[in-house]
């Protein structure tokens, strides 16, 4: 993931309206798990369109950020090359 990559937002409380907008910035680290998150998250910053200011603070819904074009092997291979290198990567 890099900065200026582009992000497509759908909140929930607008389920059929896409919002539109790039990478602004990427935690260095990531943060402990608290309040119900996942173990390990890291924050990435967007800016979004928001002409109409549907959007407002608080608000929750799922972002996609485009991380580029892959091909069909890698996605179906990845889930096993990450396996394998969490497992012997110690061996090494």
């Amino acid at each position: 993931m890099r900065v200026g990559q582009p992000v497509l937002l759908k909140a929930r409380a607008y389920p059929w309206t896409s919002f539109h907008g790039v990478v602004t910035s990427i935690a260095p680290v990531a943060t402990k798990a608290e309040d119900g998150q996942p173990a390990r998250t890291v924050v990435v910053v967007t800016k979004l369109d928001n002409p109409s200011l549907l959007l407002k603070p608080e608000m929750t819904g799922n972002a996609k950020i485009h991380a580029g074009d892959r091909r069909l092997l890698d996605l179906m291979t990845r889930r096993f090359a990450r396996y394998l290198r969490v497992e012997f990567w110690p061996w090494w």
